[in-house]
Formats: structure tokens, sequence, C-alpha cells
């Protein structure tokens, strides 16, 4: 019976674990993008990377799923988000003390 769930098991498992290295992989971003707190050269470095490395930019979900760093496409969504975020908040203005 396990020689028959075993390759299921595995599978699951690292699903799981692909998962949760995409979550890392986000953290990361979100610090480099605080760290250069400029999100165009974020996005020209990965734009750059993926022109380099020949990377299949817009994987189908099916193959996503089993990457353990997110897709291009959603790394450059992320830091677009992540400008507006910063540039809302600078707008918005300060109580007085």
């Amino acid at each position: 019976m396990l020689a028959i769930s075993y390759p299921a098991i595995l599978g699951v498992v690292g699903l799981l674990l692909a998962w949760v290295a995409r979550a890392f992989e986000r953290q990361a971003d979100l610090h480099a993008l605080a760290v250069l707190d400029d999100a165009r050269s974020f996005q020209g470095a990965f734009r750059r990377l993926a022109a380099d490395n020949k990377a299949d930019v817009d994987p189908p979900w099916w193959r996503r799923i089993r990457h353990t760093h997110p897709a291009v496409p959603e790394r450059m969504a992320m830091a677009e988000a992540w400008r507006s975020a910063q540039k809302t908040s600078a707008a918005a203005p300060t109580a007085p003390p």
C-alpha cells in the first residue's frame, strides 16, 4: 500500500514545499524593494534576468505551481503595487502631534 501511495505523497509534499518557497521569495522581494526604494530598478533587473536566462516569462499554471520562485509577471505586478502603495503613503497627510 505504501509503495502505491508514496508517489502521491511526494507529489503533494513537493507542491507544498514549492508554495512555501514562493512565499519566502515574495518576502525577499519585498525586502529588496524596501532596501532599493526603487521599483523601476527592481523591475528592470527581473526583465534583464528573464531575457538573459531565456526564462519562460509566463508559464502555464500547472508548471507555475511547481516552481520555487514567483513568475516574472507576478514579481513585476508586486513591484508596481509596492510603488503605488509608497506613493499613496507618501501623499497621505500626517496629523499634528
